[in-house]
């Protein structure tokens, strides 16, 4: 499932504007997940980062399960990715 940014603030998540300009205003890393754990929205941190790293967006955007994606960490990052689980 790819939700877009007019999705988010339909009546089905019932996210406001403002919240969306907060989670892009993080400096770190950050990503809304549906009930499922699915992705469905990354921050501006989040993809400067994948794009630096050379990710594809199939690996780590929305529609991607978020677990899967921390299992698959690497590096510095690793030890934080995996509290998730």
């Amino acid at each position: 499932m790819d939700v877009n940014s007019r999705q988010l603030l339909s009546d089905d998540y019932k996210i406001s504007k403002e919240f969306l300009s907060f989670i892009d205003s993080i400096d770190e890393n950050a990503a809304i997940l549906d009930e499922e754990g699915k992705i469905i929205y990354i921050n501006k941190a989040w993809m400067e980062f994948a794009r630096s790293n050379d990710m594809d967006r199939d690996d780590y955007g929305p529609g991607e399960d978020y677990l899967k994606i921390t299992k698959k960490a690497e590096g510095e990052d690793a030890k934080k990715a995996k509290k998730a689980e």
